[in-house]
């Protein structure tokens, strides 16, 4: 950062054994040669950086009335004047009495408190890093207790899980096996407590994601979550996204335990809005840049998904029906336009009723929720 001291007057700026150029001043920063005399009513500046004086041409902003110079006399105190005042003598007098004082350090450390005054003040406090923290909640979790005691505590770990280095040392101390137990439990607020955990350490976390699949968490996941109902199944949902979300070595793994399949069956008989939404946003999301092919994860996606795609189309055609508007129409229609070809035998009545679903539905709620008319042309014209 350029410190600039500005002054407006005259600078004295040396003795040169030659007469130097006249400086000629323009609107920029220009640099003063040694020796050359500096007109009166410019802008003058030392550059640190550089190590150089410089002027220019004042600007209007600089020709204002009053200045806010000041200087610090020899008894310490800080002297304001007007800008016709400064003078050669008061400006090196000024910068000299500002080196030397004493003043202006003591100052500076009488705002601050000393090391051993900060850990006075500390003592009698709870200091403890985040890791201890976790420690200590996973080896209550060993203890007996009732499950809104343990759910307590996996609310406390969720917040923690979800930072990078966390959720590396829940796998490197064998901390996850503590929270996976819970998915076997009965109690469904337990278990949605247990998956949120889970789900947090694995966001965007590769060394988690990696260790979860080859534990086999992603597989007790998806064995569960055909059979629930649909608000513990959209949990589930959010503990399978983030085990294979921006992971492309999960997605063969996923198709070899039926997973698109499995959530598209668990799609088609779902009656929550919510539930819909998860699931159709996470194909979106493995579907996403389909057309570009160096996304080979993204391809292998789509032929993963090939066998699963007519219970996709039959079901975004039960979206449409509702005549309902939401996000989930929104990511059912890119979902649509993502697989359209292979939704041959309901396209004609897919498209039909997303027009007539353009009639029903009010413009405000088009712009609420991204259907505008480029997307509908796209869809109408597929």
């Amino acid at each position: 950062m350029v410190l600039l001291i500005c002054l407006v007057g005259v600078l004295a700026v040396g003795v040169a054994t030659e007469t130097p150029k006249p400086f000629v001043a323009t609107s920029e920063w220009t640099e003063i040669k040694e020796g050359q005399s500096v007109p009166r009513g410019l802008h003058v500046r030392m550059n640190f950086q550089t190590g150089v004086k410089e002027a220019k041409l004042l600007s209007p902003e600089d020709q204002q009335d009053g200045s806010n110079a000041v200087l610090l006399t020899d008894d310490g105190s800080v002297k304001h004047f007007d800008k016709d005042a400064i003078d050669v003598n008061t400006m090196e007098q000024g910068l000299k009495n500002l080196a030397t004082s004493k003043d202006t350090s003591e100052t500076v450390s009488s705002k601050f408190r000393t090391m051993e005054e900060l850990k006075e003040s500390v003592k009698g406090y709870d200091i403890t890093s985040e890791a201890v923290v976790m420690k200590n909640k996973i080896g209550e979790l060993k203890k007996e207790m009732s499950d809104a005691s343990i759910i307590i505590i996996l609310e406390e770990l969720e917040d923690l899980a979800h930072k990078f280095d966390n959720g590396k040392l829940m796998i490197s101390n064998g901390w996850m096996e503590s929270i996976v137990r819970h998915l076997h439990s009965q109690n469904e607020e337990l278990y949605r407590a247990a998956v949120r955990v889970i789900s947090a350490a694995n966001s965007a976390n590769p060394q988690v994601q990696k260790y979860c699949i080859e534990k086999g968490y992603l597989s007790i996941l998806l064995s569960k979550v055909y059979k629930q109902k649909d608000n513990v199944a959209k949990s589930t949902t959010f503990g399978i996204a983030s085990m294979i979300r921006n992971f492309p070595a999960a997605l063969k793994h996923f198709n070899q335990l039926f997973g698109f399949t499995t959530l598209s069956s668990k799609l088609s008989i779902s009656k929550s809005d919510a539930l819909d939404r998860v699931v159709i946003s996470l194909f979106n999301d493995l579907l996403e840049g389909d057309e570009f092919p160096e996304q080979k994860d993204k391809k292998e996606a789509s032929r993963y998904m090939e066998s699963s795609k007519q219970l996709l189309c039959k079901k975004i055609l039960s979206i449409l029906k509702s005549n309902g508007i939401s996000d989930t129409t929104y990511e059912a229609l890119i979902l649509f336009n993502r697989i359209h070809e292979s939704c041959a035998t309901f396209k004609p009545q897919i498209k039909a009723k997303f027009s007539d679903n353009m009639e029903l539905w009010s413009t405000e709620e088009r712009e609420r929720y991204r259907i505008d008319s480029q997307l509908a042309q796209i869809i109408l014209n597929l």
